[in-house]
């Protein structure tokens, strides 16, 4: 059986190695910054919905606030401590403490959540005007 070799055969293994090698590291680094970058758009796409859901949130309380204003119309001098009511298939947690005879005012403490994102509203309610005269969103701690 007769070998035939050249004298550069060891070299062009090598290159072909390191060619190859190379290539894998390349890809590699091509293949992860792609990762990242779709992992990054992945995490904007949740960010988006945690707004969305925050609005949603916001105006269901608002809502629950225009249910308040008709109840303390028929009644001003309602009490209500922590009640839970279904507010377009959400719930909202109601506190009204009655109106004094001296500011003519009740003070509204109202709370939602829809997926995590929570908003509670604090509303001061002009009983004898029979409007708001201030509305805030109270932080979450």
């Amino acid at each position: 059986m007769t070998v035939f070799t050249n004298r550069y055969g060891n070299r062009r293994n090598q290159r072909g190695f390191i060619a190859l090698i190379t290539t894998t590291l390349i890809s590699f680094m091509l293949l992860m910054s792609t990762l990242a970058l779709s992992q990054q758009s992945l995490l904007g796409r949740f960010s988006l919905m945690h707004t969305s859901f925050k609005e949603k949130s916001r105006a269901e309380a608002q809502g629950c606030l225009t249910l308040v204003q008709v109840a303390l119309h028929t009644n001003p001098l309602l009490t209500i401590t922590d009640k839970k009511i279904l507010f377009n298939a959400e719930e909202c947690n109601i506190s009204i403490h009655a109106d004094t005879p001296v500011t003519h005012s009740s003070e509204i403490l109202i709370s939602t959540t829809v997926h995590g994102s929570a908003t509670t509203l604090r509303a001061l309610f002009d009983t004898e005007n029979q409007k708001y005269t201030s509305v805030e969103e109270i932080p979450k701690k």
